[in-house]
C-alpha cells in the first residue's frame, strides 16, 4: 500500500518485495549499574544546585519553594506528555528526563571552565592578548545566530525534503505526527518527507514549538507499521519538547568560541606583540616569552578546544537520546513501538547519501555513520535496555 508522498508518485518500497526479518537482539544487562550511577549522581547535582540557587536569592525565596517550582514544572511535562494509559513508569521517565539535563550541565560547565581557565592564564601572563577572547565569542554567537535562523531551510534544502502541507499530501505521516505531539508542543511542527527509501526521520528548525520541523523518508512511511512510525515520529517530537536542538546548538557555540578564539591567538598573535623597536634587551625577551605563551595557549586551545567539545557533544547527546526514547515511550504509553521501530530503522538508518549522512546524521532517530568513532547515538541493545527498563 502506497505511504509516502503522494506528489512523489513513487512505488512503495513494501510492494516491491522488501522483507524485514525480526532477529533477535541480545540486550547485554551489564550497565545496569551505570544508569543507577548516573541517576543518583544527576538527583544529587539537581538537589545540590537548587540548594546553592536559594543562598543566593533574598532571603524571602526559600529553597523548598525552588524545590517546589522543579516539581511543579516536571509534573506539568509529565501531565502533557501521555496519550492515553500508561505502561511506563513515570519516576523512570523523569530519572532519565533528568540524567539527560545533568549530562548537558556537566558537559557545558567543563567547557566554560576550560574556556576561562585559558583567559586567566593569558590574563595573567600575556594580558595584552585578552582582546582575542572577545572576538572569538562575537564570531561563534554570530555564526550560531545564522545557523539557528536559517536551520530548517537549510537542512531541508540540503536533503531535498518537500513541504506536507496538508494531510492528504501524506496522511500517515500527517496523522502520526498528528496524534504524538502534545498540547504542550503545539502548533504541530511542519513536516517534511525526504525522498529517499532509507528509514530515518529527523527533527530540526529552532527547536520551539511553532518554529521546529520533523521529517521522515519514504522508506520510513512506506515500511513501518502505523503504530511504529507514529514511535519514530514522537522520539522526533520529543527532542522538541525537550529542547534538543538549541542544546545542540548552545554546546557547538561553545566549542566554535574556544576553536576560533584558539585559531585567532595562534594566528594572529604573532602580529600584535608590543614594540619590536624597544631597545631594552630585558624588555625584547619579556616581550618574546609572552608572544610564545599567548601562541602556545592558542594552539592548546584551537586543538585541545575542539577535541573536548566533540567528546562532550557527542556524550550529552546520547543521553538525550535516551531522553527522546523515554518521551516517546511516555507519549505512546509503552516502548514496545519504538523498540520494534528501531530494530528496523537501524539496519537500514540513511539520509540518501554519506554526506548528508555526516552533516545531519546527529539530529535523526539513528545515524547513518554509526561507524564513528564519537557515538552521537546509544547503541541498538542500549536504547533496546533502556526502554524494558522503562515499565520494568
Amino acid at each position: 500500500m502506497q505511504r509516502s508522498l503522494i506528489l512523489f508518485r513513487e512505488e512503495s518500497m513494501a510492494g516491491n518485495g522488501v522483507v524485514f526479518v525480526r532477529g533477535k537482539v541480545e540486550i547485554e544487562d551489564n550497565t545496569r549499574w551505570y544508569s543507577l550511577v548516573t541517576g543518583s549522581l544527576s538527583i544529587f547535582l539537581i538537589i545540590v544546585g537548587l540548594y546553592w540557587l536559594s543562598t543566593r536569592l533574598p532571603g524571602s525565596i526559600r529553597y523548598v519553594e525552588i524545590i517546589g517550582y522543579a516539581f511543579v514544572a516536571l509534573a506539568i511535562i509529565f501531565l502533557g506528555t501521555s496519550v492515553g494509559g500508561n505502561h511506563v513508569k513515570w519516576y523512570r521517565w523523569a530519572a532519565t528526563w533528568i540524567q539527560s539535563w545533568a549530562a548537558f550541565i556537566v558537559g557545558l560547565s567543563l567547557m566554560i571552565v576550560f574556556w576561562c581557565f585559558c583567559y586567566w592564564l593569558v590574563a595573567r601572563y600575556a594580558g595584552e592578548y585578552t582582546g582575542y577572547f572577545k572576538w572569538g565569542a562575537y564570531i561563534a554567537i554570530g555564526v550560531s545566530a545564522l545557523t539557528l535562523i536559517f536551520n530548517e531551510p537549510l537542512v531541508y534544502l540540503c536533503l531535498g525534503a518537500v513541504r506536507v502541507r496538508r494531510r492528504e499530501d501524506s496522511p500517515h505521516l500527517w496523522d502520526a505526527v498528528e496524534k504524538v505531539t502534545p498540547w504542550h508542543a503545539r502548533p504541530l511542527p511542519r513536516i517534511y518527507v525526504i525522498p529517499t527509501g532509507d528509514f530515518n526521520a529527523i527533527s530540526f528548525g529552532w527547536g520551539l514549538p511553532g518554529l521546529s520541523a520533523v521529517g521522515a523518508t519514504t522508506g520510513l512511511i512506506d515500511g513501518l507499521e502505523q503504530h511504529e512510525l507514529e514511535a519514530v515520529m514522537a522520539h522526533e517530537v520529543g527532542h522538541i519538547i525537550n529542547k534538543d536542538i538549541l542544546i545542540s546548538m548552545v554546546l557547538a557555540m561553545i566549542t566554535m568560541c574556544i576553536a576560533t578564539t584558539g585559531w585567532l591567538l595562534w594566528r594572529f598573535g604573532p602580529f600584535a606583540g608590543g614594540d619590536s623597536s624597544s631597545s631594552d634587551s630585558e624588555g625584547s625577551s619579556s616581550g618574546i616569552a609572552t608572544l610564545i605563551f599567548a601562541v602556545v595557549i592558542g594552539g592548546a586551545m584551537y586543538a585541545f578546544g575542539r577535541i573536548l567539545g566533540f567528546i562532550m557533544q557527542a556524550f550529552v547527546s546520547r543521553q538525550r537520546e535516551y531522553a527522546a526514547d523515554a518521551t516517546s515511550a511516555r507519549i505512546m504509553g509503552s516502548g514496545g513501538p519504538l523498540k520494534s521501530a528501531l530494530v528496523k530503522v537501524v539496519n537500514r538508518a540513511g539520509l540518501g547519501s554519506e554526506t548528508a549522512g555526516l552533516a545531519f546524521g546527529f539530529m535523526c532517530t539513528a545515524d547513518p555513520e554509526s561507524g564513528e568513532m564519537l557515538e552521537t547515538h546509544p547503541s541498538l541493545a542500549n536504547r533496546l535496555r533502556a526502554l524494558d527498563q522503562l515499565e520494568s
